[in-house]
């Protein structure tokens, strides 16, 4: 189990990053379980800056944080959904087939920042099983901003299309969905 005291300082204290702002991962030496402990921990702390390193950490153990991640796709608590979402991106292939659990998350999800993080998830995963559910989000009028534009990008990585080099992004999705029968 990580030491609490190791990782009192705030994230950026911890590891250096490149200038994407990702950290050399061979330096999270820790267990998976022990990266998903902290991240309960900083849940029930409200402490983002230890969010973040066990999140770094999760990505870090691979395959081994699976089960970790699942659980925390699975949580009552929206930042937990939210950093699975995200971690599960960052695996990519390594994360195995995810897109099911990620769907039916989705389908569930009623918070933005957890349904953004599924969302581009999807996109990462460049899985065609997400298209029916991002064009769902895509037409409708209930969806935010913010998610559509989300859904928008990651229809764009499955099918390969630049729907962001488009005047209007959202039109060149419809049309491809509608051309697809999507």
């Amino acid at each position: 189990m990580i030491a609490a005291a190791r990782w009192a300082g705030f994230a950026h204290d911890v590891w250096v990053a490149d200038k994407r702002g990702v950290p050399d991962l061979r330096r999270f030496e820790d267990s998976a379980d022990g990266y998903y402990q902290l991240h309960l921990e900083a849940v029930r702390e409200g402490d983002f800056s230890k969010r973040v390193t066990a999140s770094w950490g999760l990505i870090a153990r691979g395959r081994d944080s699976l089960p970790y991640l699942m659980l925390m796709l699975r949580s009552s608590n929206a930042d937990s959904r939210e950093d699975a979402g995200g971690a599960l991106g960052w695996l990519g292939r390594k994360s195995g087939d995810v897109v099911g659990e990620l769907l039916t998350a989705l389908a569930h999800e009623t918070d933005h920042q957890p349904r953004d993080a599924i969302v581009v998830t999807l996109g990462a995963l460049k899985s065609r099983a997400a298209i029916p559910a991002l064009a769902a989000l895509i037409r409708s009028d209930g969806t935010d901003g913010d998610t559509r534009r989300c859904a928008v990008e990651s229809l764009g990585k499955i099918v390969r299309k630049r729907f962001g080099t488009q005047d209007d992004p959202e039109s060149a999705a419809i049309a491809w969905l509608d051309a697809h029968g999507g």
